[in-house]
């Protein structure tokens, strides 16, 4: 039986004795896509996705069905009887969506305006490489960026979701953690010689209370401080031009981290990142796919 479902196409059916499953077209498409390429790669290359998130998505809906729907065999992915019962479907959905005139991608794109607020280290650095696959896959979702170093006002609904580096208070919202930051400090091995000594760099004093700066203090580095800048990036030119010393995410340090021209120290305190979601939304397909795309994101950054 198909429905159709504020926006979704959902499929609500006794699938092999697990009940009425809802899946939007999006899953279909990949577990589409994954059955005529036999393989994540050529998946990825038909959805505009990338291979690391077609598997994911895949593992998602199987854990959804409580079905295994493809087995690995000489190197190429093949669909389980199971998946063979959900791929007809698929092609009828199709068939029925020609015969009307519609494109299959006009069924069911969630639309609508979210409003996301969080700093723009993150936003530039985990989710801004992905935004042009991402609203290209959903072209009837506007996505509002509000990228600052200011914590919205979430119960004034400034924002729909917001991204917060710490666990938030209680309070009228829903949360979700998506990870657990790793901060690192860098020293560099071999001073510049251009300049006659090293550059302390730091938070400004309204940060006080990160893990970061906590750590400097424990260290006895506060007091030689001569850059104050809330910028990671500011901190990081910095370091990288061999005269400064500074803590540093592990999403911003990137290739510095492997960079044997500098001592490299983990601090032993993480920051927890944590997803804000207004709760009148949670069921919003629109706000669902950027909370689904965020969590995708957040799972797949290998240097956090």
């Amino acid at each position: 039986m198909l429905r159709s479902c504020s926006n979704y196409a959902r499929v609500g059916c006794d699938f092999a004795g697990v009940g009425v499953v809802k899946m939007n077209w999006d899953d279909l498409q990949i577990i589409a896509a994954v059955s005529r390429h036999q393989s994540f790669a050529g998946a990825a290359l038909e959805t505009g996705l990338d291979q690391t998130t077609v598997s994911r998505r895949l593992t998602r809906i199987q854990k959804q069905l409580d079905q295994i729907l493809f087995e690995a065999k000489n190197g190429i992915r093949v669909p389980t009887p199971y998946c063979e019962t959900i791929l007809a479907r698929i092609q009828i959905m199709e068939r029925e969506a020609r015969a009307i005139g519609l494109s299959s991608d006009s069924i069911s794109k969630p639309t609508g305006h979210v409003r996301l607020a969080m700093t723009s280290a993150l936003a530039e650095e985990i989710l801004a490489p992905y935004l042009a696959d991402f609203l290209g896959n959903n072209s009837g979702i506007c996505l509002e960026l509000q990228s600052s170093d200011r914590n919205v006002n979430f119960s004034k609904w400034e924002a729909d979701l917001a991204i917060r580096l710490g666990k938030p208070e209680r309070g009228a919202f829903l949360v979700r953690k998506l990870a657990d930051l790793s901060f690192y400090l860098f020293k560099p091995r071999n001073q510049n010689a251009a300049t006659s000594h090293t550059i302390m760099c730091a938070y400004p004093d309204e940060l006080d209370q990160t893990p970061e700066m906590r750590a400097l203090s424990q260290w006895g580095l506060r007091d030689s401080v001569q850059l104050k800048t809330a910028s990671t990036r500011i901190i990081r030119s910095i370091i990288k031009s061999r005269n400064g010393v500074g803590i540093l995410p592990g999403f911003i340090a990137g290739d510095l981290l492997d960079d044997k021209s500098f001592v490299v120290t983990r601090l032993e305190e993480r920051r927890e990142c944590w997803l804000l979601i207004q709760p009148h939304l949670k069921e919003d397909d629109a706000t669902r796919q950027v909370i689904d795309w965020i969590d995708e994101r957040f799972k797949s950054c290998s240097q956090l």
